[in-house]
């Protein structure tokens, strides 16, 4: 292709931390946002040599209305209150415990189309309070899609995933 000389551009995505770790029950979410993943490095390669960079925002929960409203439905799903679920659902695997707020998202946004970020392209930018650094699994779905049809099969409790256990050495063959 032409390149055009001189020129310069910003191409920021939304992602979310489901774009860097997996959990069950959310296979479509997390299949667009690792495709963005997968999307991000080779345009970021392509257009790097005419002053354009591509870098995804990977937030963690934002409490947006769409999160306010999720979290009575998720109570109500799993027989907890309110606070529980933003506390043992939303935000367990946050070390920071509490919401990624609009504004840090914005300030890294203007950072990311400024001229001071001319050399940041094809990097997954994390704002999640820490979530992804300790490697936690994504919890379950505020709501997921066999709660929603069935609230009565789900298992309801305050953990997003059974505890995690070793293998048991008497059962090695």
């Amino acid at each position: 292709p032409a390149r055009n000389v001189g020129k310069k551009g910003r191409l920021l995505l939304r992602r979310s931390a489901g774009g860097r770790v997996a959990a069950p029950v959310q296979g479509r979410y997390l299949g667009a946002k690792h495709g963005i993943a997968v999307l991000t490095k080779p345009v970021a390669l392509e257009v790097a040599q005419d002053g354009i960079t591509c870098n995804p925002i990977c937030p963690a929960y934002v409490r947006t209305p769409l999160v306010d409203k999720q979290i009575p439905d998720t109570a109500r799903a799993r027989g907890i209150s309110e606070e529980a679920v933003v506390r043992d659902v939303l935000l367990a695997a946050q070390p920071t415990k509490r919401f990624v707020g609009i504004d840090e998202i914005a300030s890294l946004a203007v950072y990311l189309a400024s001229d001071a970020a001319a050399s940041t392209t094809g990097a997954m930018l994390s704002i999640d309070g820490g979530w992804t650094a300790a490697e936690q699994p994504l919890p379950a779905k505020a709501v997921s899609f066999a709660e929603a049809a069935h609230p009565t099969s789900c298992l309801g409790g305050t953990r997003a995933f059974p505890p995690r256990t070793a293998p048991d050495p008497a059962a090695r063959p």
